[in-house]
């Protein structure tokens, strides 16, 4: 059922987390795997058709980015021709080649599409730096980032451009825009382990790169920023927390589609984690520097799962120390060791609910620091410049609300906000 790979995962889960962590971990996997039916569903002919007549106001041109070594010629021609197919016609791919040997630029040649422009490096200096010398190049308004064996979907960037017209519609401006992925296998036939993604949640970025694949960034920042090459193997991570930090919630958008194929092979990081560890550690590191620029000393450490992470504390109340715009923290409520309160929607939905405490969920995330747009009441800390607000509308009021705590935990997180704090929820 787990295969070498998966057995592998267990076996190094177990020996960082121990044998209860791991026996939750095996139960969940087994017995609640989450979207185990998928399949990735293309859009038909009739809508793919619809895609290429369309007409944008603005005819955008989009710079694809790819830095390529010595990569395996069935998956670079792959690659190539998933952008070769997207139904947005106005981009540009640039393919910087790092390779000793000649076999990438001998496939990019059969290619007689002005569209893609190949620049052979004289060094191999490493990702982020052969990145950047695609980036500066870029003539697109926008640049997407995309693997050498990796493939878009064909309709990717019809996707994006229709994101960033709504938003100018709308009178906003996106400039960070992502999407969902799925992983496929070495051939590309098989889709499995969709990330179906939440919008952006400036706190669970802190706690991994689930922004990721398909990432778009305005031309503009991403050429002040560029990538760095001493976070080589998480140089994207590094980006999006960077770029993050730049901008408000609303220049970063979601597109709540699979547009991004993840290649899983033996070599590749999606299949086999252990086999860049020195990617994980940078992404540490890429934490610890976003917590510095965000004001925090604490440091980075490595979560229960590679690619995951969490502040160095001792307890939640540390995080009111580090940023004093946290104005509460909230936590899971249990009943029967089952979640009944906890994070929630604008509405009152509770994301977790139901959910084993034991179990760490979708993607990990019932365990992982994220911001919330409220928290129960009946498992909050709060600052102490909000106790007199939180005596006043709560302690005050438990009476009245009796033991639905859903109305009051709405009504004192909305005002949280309201006063320009920022929720957090975390379950460690």
């Amino acid at each position: 059922m787990f295969g070498k790979t998966g057995i592998a995962k267990v076996t190094r889960y177990f020996k960082k987390n121990g044998i209860l962590n791991t026996f939750f971990a095996v139960i969940e996997r087994v017995f609640f795997a989450y979207h185990q039916n998928y399949t990735y569903q293309k859009p038909d002919v009739e809508k793919e058709e619809m895609q290429r007549r369309h007409g944008f106001k603005e005819n955008r041109m989009f710079s694809i980015v790819v830095p390529t070594y010595e990569t395996n010629e069935t998956h670079l021609k792959e690659m190539i021709e998933s952008v070769l197919c997207q139904t947005y016609k106005n981009w540009e791919l640039i393919l910087t080649d790092a390779s000793q040997s000649s076999k990438v630029e001998t496939i990019v040649k059969t290619y007689k599409d002005e569209r893609i422009v190949y620049s052979k490096l004289a060094k191999n200096a490493g990702i982020s730096e052969n990145t950047n010398v695609g980036i500066l190049a870029a003539k697109g308004e926008y640049i997407g980032l995309l693997d050498h064996d990796d493939l878009l979907t064909v309709d990717a960037l019809f996707e994006v451009a229709r994101k960033i017209e709504e938003e100018n519609n709308a009178g906003k401006i996106a400039k960070l825009i992502f999407s969902n992925e799925d992983k496929c296998n070495g051939d590309g036939t098989r889709f499995f382990e969709p990330h179906y993604k939440p919008g952006f949640n400036r706190g669970l970025l802190y706690t991994n790169n689930y922004i990721c694949h398909f990432m778009v960034c305005e031309a503009k920042l991403m050429k002040e920023l560029l990538l760095r090459k001493e976070y080589d193997g998480a140089q994207d991570f590094d980006f999006a927390l960077r770029v993050a930090k730049r901008l408000s919630d609303e220049e970063i958008c979601h597109i709540s589609k699979v547009l991004y194929h993840w290649r899983c092979h033996e070599n590749s990081t999606a299949a086999n984690p252990e086999s860049k560890m020195y990617a994980y550690e940078a992404g540490k590191r890429a934490v610890t520097d976003a917590f510095k620029k965000n004001g925090w000393k604490v440091e980075a450490v490595h979560g229960k799962h590679l690619g995951f992470y969490k502040p160095d504390v001792k307890s939640k109340e540390e995080l009111f120390l580090e940023d004093k715009n946290i104005g509460c923290i909230g936590g899971a409520v249990y009943k029967c060791n089952k979640v009944i309160g906890g994070a929630m929607d604008r509405a009152g939905n509770i994301i977790y609910k139901g959910l084993h405490k034991r179990f760490e969920g979708y993607m990990n995330r019932a365990h992982l620091l994220q911001s919330a747009q409220a928290v129960d009441v009946r498992n909050i800390l709060v600052r102490d410049e909000l106790l007199d607000l939180y005596k006043e509308m709560v302690t005050d009021k438990m009476a009245e609300f009796g033991a639905d705590s859903m109305a009051l935990s709405l009504e004192f997180s909305k005002k949280v906000r309201e006063k320009g704090y920022e929720i957090i929820y975390w379950e460690p």
